[in-house]
C-alpha cells in the first residue's frame, strides 16, 4: 500500500483515476442538497431553539444595532452574532422568516458536506475513493439532515471547522492558505463557540510534532509570514466581538458566554444553578446509536483500526483528525452540563473522514467496492432521513392568534407577563411568544419555579403592576396567589389573557427580572 500522507515532490493519483470518485462525491452532494431543500421555507419551526434564532435575528432589525444581539429587547450574551446577522439579512432582503431562519444552516450543511470530501482527499490522495466513501457516510446522519433544516447554529459551526482544517492542511502546499485558516478559524468563532479555534491550534500542535509531517516545524511557521498574517486574523476576528461586547456592557457578557454556556456545560460537575444534569460517560455513544448507527458504530471500528494500524498511523493527518474524534469524545463523556445530541454534528464529519479513508484502503478491490460500501449503509438510512426532514407538521395559528389577542389588549403602561409550566413548556414555547406577540417591550418569562423562589412579595414589587399576563387556563389560579387579584380579560384555546385587579403602581418598583 502506498503512503496515504502526501508530501512535496510526490506525484498523486492519475486524474482519470481521480475523476470517477470526485464525480461521485460531488454528485451525492448536489442530490443531498436538491431533495432536503425541497419545502426548506414550509411548516413552522421544528425546535423550541429556532424561535430564538428568529427574535435574535429579528433584534437587528428592530433596533438598527448590529454590535450586540438582543434578546426580548435586552441585550442577550449567551451566542455570538454571525448566523443571525446573515439571516436578518436575508430578512432585510425580502425573504420569508422561516426561509430565511432555515437558508443558512443549510448552506452550511452543504459546505460540511463539500468540506468533508476535500478532507478525505487531502488526507488520502492516493485513495479516491475515500472522498465518495466519506460524504455518503456523513450524508446518512439523521441529525446533520435535521440540524440543515431546523435553523439553528451546529452546521455552521461544523463548516467553518471542517473548511478551517482543510485550509491547514493546504498550507502544506501553499502557505497562503494559512491566512484562509485564519479566517475560517474566526468566523467559526463568531458563528457558536472556539471550537474550530481549539481544533486548529490541535492540529498545528500535532503536525510539528509528528516525525512524518515533515512540512510543519514551529520553525518554519516562525519563518512564514502567511501564518502570522493567518494567525493575526484569527485572533482578531476572535477577539473582536468580546472586546466590543465587555466594552459596552462590562464583565457580565464575559461570565455568561465563557463561564456558563462553555466552561460549566463541560464541566464534570458543574454548581447548582448551571443546568447540569450529571455526567453521563455514553451520552455520546448513545447519540450516535440515535442517529445512524449502523455507520457509525461501524466507523467507530474502523477508527480503532486507523489508530491501532501502524501504516494507518504514520498518516499525520490521519493521525490528527482521529485523535480530534478521541477529545471530542472525551468532551461529551465528562460533561455534565446541558449538553445535546446535536452537538455530535462537530464529530460525524471527521468520524466519517477516518471511516471513507480507513474503508477506502482496507476493502478488496477498493476503487468501486469501498464507495458501494458507504453507499449501501446510506441507502439503509434514506427513511429515517426523509423522516426527520419532513416539513413540520405543527401549526402555529393558535399561537399566532393567541399573540394577537394578547397585543391588541395591552395597555401603554402595563408589563407583559409569560408564565409558562414546565410540563406544558412545548405546547407554548416561550421565545414563539416573544416571536409572535413582537412587542416593543420586554416581557416577563416565568415558570413555576421562578415564581416561587421570589414569593408574593417579591413577586409583586419586581413585577411592576400594572401588567397583563399569559397563562394555561390551568395555571391561571396559581399565579393569581403570587400576583394578586387577576381579571380574565380574554381567552383562546388553551390560554388565558389576564390583567391585574389592582392598577395601582407602587412606590420602588424595578424593571421585570430577568428570565
Amino acid at each position: 500500500m502506498q503512503q496515504s500522507g502526501w508530501h512535496e515532490g510526490e506525484p498523486g493519483p492519475r486524474a482519470g483515476a481521480l475523476a470517477l470518485p470526485l464525480a461521485v462525491g460531488l454528485l451525492t452532494v448536489a442530490v443531498y442538497g436538491l431533495y432536503f431543500s425541497q419545502d426548506l421555507g414550509a411548516g413552522s419551526p421544528r425546535h423550541y431553539d429556532a424561535y430564538y434564532t428568529l427574535i435574535r435575528s429579528i433584534g437587528f432589525l428592530d433596533t438598527g444595532d448590529w454590535l450586540a444581539v438582543h434578546r426580548n429587547t435586552q441585550p442577550d450574551f449567551r451566542k455570538p452574532p454571525l448566523q443571525y446577522m446573515l439571516t436578518a439579512l436575508s430578512m432585510k432582503a425580502g425573504m420569508d422568516d422561516m426561509l430565511a431562519l432555515r437558508l443558512w444552516p443549510f448552506v452550511f450543511a452543504l459546505g460540511t458536506l463539500l468540506g468533508t470530501l476535500l478532507l478525505a482527499r487531502l488526507i488520502a490522495p492516493y485513495s479516491p475513493w475515500a472522498m465518495p466513501s466519506a460524504v455518503l457516510l456523513l450524508a446518512s446522519s439523521r441529525v446533520l439532515a435535521g440540524q440543515a433544516r431546523m435553523g439553528l447554529l451546529e452546521t455552521g459551526m461544523a463548516c467553518f471547522l471542517v473548511l478551517s482544517l482543510c485550509a491547514l492542511f493546504l498550507a502544506e502546499r501553499d502557505s497562503r492558505w494559512w491566512i484562509a485558516a485564519g479566517t475560517l478559524v474566526g468566523l467559526g468563532f463568531l458563528q457558536k463557540a472556539p471550537v474550530a479555534l481549539a481544533a486548529s491550534a490541535l492540529g498545528v500542535t500535532a503536525l510539528c510534532w509528528l516525525p512524518g509531517e515533515r512540512a510543519y516545524s514551529w520553525a518554519a511557521l516562525r519563518r512564514s509570514r502567511d501564518f502570522r498574517i493567518g494567525g493575526a486574523i484569527a485572533l482578531g476576528l476572535c477577539a473582536f466581538w468580546p472586546l466590543v461586547q465587555v466594552l459596552r456592557f462590562g464583565p457580565k457578557y464575559l461570565k455568561v458566554q465563557y463561564l456558563w454556556q462553555m466552561i460549566y456545560r463541560f464541566h464534570p460537575h458543574p454548581p447548582a444553578g448551571a443546568g447540569g444534569v450529571g455526567p453521563e460517560p455514553l451520552r455520546w455513544l448513545e447519540w450516535l446509536r440515535f442517529d445512524s448507527p449502523m455507520v457509525w458504530l461501524t466507523c467507530l471500528a474502523l477508527l480503532g483500526v486507523a489508530l491501532l494500524t501502524p501504516r494507518f498511523r504514520r498518516n499525520g493527518k490521519l493521525f490528527l483528525v482521529a485523535l480530534y474524534v478521541g477529545v471530542v469524545i472525551a468532551a461529551l463523556a465528562v460533561a455534565g452540563g446541558e449538553v445535546y445530541p446535536r452537538y455530535i454534528v462537530v464529530l460525524t464529519p471527521f468520524l466519517a473522514v477516518v471511516g471513507g479513508v480507513v474503508l477506502a484502503e482496507l476493502v478488496p478491490w477498493r476503487r468501486p467496492l469501498a464507495g458501494g460500501v458507504a453507499a449501501v449503509l446510506f441507502a439503509t438510512n434514506l427513511p429515517a432521513l426523509a423522516q426527520v426532514t419532513r416539513p413540520s407538521d405543527a401549526n402555529d395559528a393558535d399561537r399566532m392568534a393567541t399573540a394577537r389577542l394578547f397585543r391588541e389588549a395591552l395597555a401603554e403602561d402595563e408589563t407583559p407577563i409569560f408564565f409558562y409550566s414546565e410540563a406544558r413548556r412545548l405546547d407554548y414555547p416561550p421565545p414563539a411568544f416573544l416571536y409572535y406577540a413582537d412587542l416593543d417591550r420586554r416581557v416577563a418569562v416565568f415558570n413555576r419555579v421562578g415564581l416561587r423562589q421570589l414569593g408574593p412579595a417579591k413577586a409583586r414589587q419586581r413585577l411592576r403592576p400594572p401588567y397583563q399576563g399569559i397563562a394555561h387556563r390551568d395555571d391561571y389560579a396559581m399565579v393569581g396567589r403570587y400576583l394578586g387579584p387577576l381579571v380574565e380579560v380574554g381567552r383562546h384555546g388553551e390560554h388565558v389573557i389576564w390583567k391585574s385587579a389592582g392598577r395601582d403602581r407602587p412606590p420602588g418598583g424595578n424593571d421585570p427580572p430577568e428570565e
